[in-house]
């Protein structure tokens, strides 16, 4: 009997991987809506306990109480159930694509879909794009089997999956195909550069057929940038790379403080969240606007742009909580926090050389630049960085500024020493499992 063509083999590999492929985009975009749908929920609930109209007596206490529940029980369901399901994710994706971790899929999805509800839910500054892309990676790992060295298409499919969460996430398909190959640098072949795509296509169709075909950002008018704001956008570049390299110290330093309060008394391990939850409370009674992934505060910065002094105080206020946020060991992204730091970055840096007569650009665009080079400047993903921005908010006449100026941060945040923040937070992650 004769044996079957190399090419059939090889069609009939590509079209199982394929195919699974699109499973898992399917099943992401559908995790990712869920999980956006339920996070609505939880917050639109904080905000009516907090300032509904039968909660004026009570509204202060209320918001405090909601909030202060909410993140102890996500922090604690997390360190209970799966503490390796704490933080953005990415860097798990990573250990199980580059150290043989495995993913334990079931209870990496109901702990990180519960723990990022309730965290993020209570007003916690982070992002649902790190439960996303952790998830979408499980589910790539449900559909893959077990990782191993030789397990290629496993491996595929968990990186697959991870790039369709942050697609999902995002309504942003290209990004998150290239954050597979830009970040987790795994998919070494054409094949498994077309699985992610697939998967990260599909996920956002789901998404979008489900909740909306809208770019996430909507589509915001963005006019072509003059060629005298080159040299004031390329300024912001280097400063994103400054302030992406301040903001990964940071939070390392924060993130070493709070294991430090841990260790010192047993009291703190519950404490800490509570009191967070507290402060966030306080913030959700007081400035909503401020809490969660801040995707109200990136709107306005591109539609209308706060005062040089409010976007400052903007700035500072959400530096602080998503270092404190992180830090309590919840299940949430940092992509969505740093892209409304490098909004309200670009909103000031637009303002100074408005005042100084530099440049004629509008603040959107400075808006727009500040987000991507930010982002270049703590992930060290510029290409990631510019797609991102394109295809959340359509802004095409920008992409030669938000290139050059994401690339400039990249630079600018490697001639400071500074490491890709899920670089550092994985060596951080396996050195503490060392000393366990």
């Amino acid at each position: 009997m004769a044996s079957r063509s190399p090419n059939l083999e090889h069609v009939a590999e590509h079209s199982v991987l394929f195919g699974l492929a699109i499973a898992v985009g399917l099943l992401a975009g559908g995790i990712a809506v869920a999980f956006q749908e339920t996070l609505a929920f939880a917050a639109g609930l904080r905000e009516s306990l907090s300032r509904g109209e039968s909660a004026s007596a009570w509204g202060l206490p209320a918001a405090v109480l909601f909030s202060a529940l909410a993140i102890w029980a996500g922090v604690a369901l997390v360190r209970r159930f799966a503490p390796e399901t704490s933080g953005s994710g990415i860097p798990l994706v990573e250990a199980a694509l580059h150290r043989d971790r495995d993913i334990r899929w079931p209870r990496v999805l109901g702990i990180k879909f519960t723990g990022g509800v309730l965290a993020i839910g209570g007003g916690l500054t982070l992002g649902r794009e790190g439960p996303t892309v952790l998830m979408g990676a499980a589910l790539g790992r449900a559909l893959g089997g077990p990782l191993s060295a030789v397990a290629e298409r496993s491996r595929t499919l968990v990186a697959a999956g991870a790039g369709a969460g942050l697609a999902a996430a995002f309504n942003a398909p290209l990004a998150g195909t290239v954050f597979v190959l830009e970040e987790m640098r795994v998919l070494r072949t054409p094949r498994h550069a077309l699985a992610a795509l697939l998967a990260s296509v599909t996920a956002d169709q789901v998404y979008r057929g489900l909740l909306g075909g809208a770019p996430q950002l909507g589509v915001v008018d963005v006019p072509r940038p003059p060629m005298s704001a080159l040299v004031p956008l390329l300024l912001l570049g280097a400063a994103a790379g400054v302030l992406g390299a301040v903001f990964n110290r940071c939070l390392l330093g924060t993130l070493r403080l709070f294991d430090r309060l841990r260790a010192r008394e047993n009291r703190y391990r519950a404490g800490l969240p509570l009191l967070v939850g507290a402060a966030v409370g306080l913030v959700s009674f007081f400035a909503p606007l401020l809490l969660g992934p801040g995707d109200g505060l990136i709107e306005e910065a591109l539609k209308n742009p706060l005062e040089a002094s409010r976007a400052a105080l903007v700035l500072v206020a959400r530096f602080v909580l998503t270092l404190a946020s992180y830090a309590t060991g919840a299940a949430g992204g940092l992509f969505a926090p740093l892209l409304v730091l490098g909004a309200e970055a670009g909103v000031l840096v637009g303002r100074a050389t408005e005042q100084l007569g530099f440049s004629h650009a509008a603040l959107p665009v400075f808006a727009v630049v500040g987000m991507g080079a930010l982002f270049a400047g703590s992930v060290r993903a510029p290409l990631t960085g510019v797609l991102l921005m394109i295809e959340m908010t359509q802004a095409l006449s920008v992409l030669l500024p938000l290139a050059y100026a994401a690339i400039l941060a990249d630079l600018t945040a490697r001639a400071l020493g500074a490491r890709p923040i899920y670089e550092a937070l994985l060596d951080r992650a396996v050195a503490r499992e060392g000393a366990a």
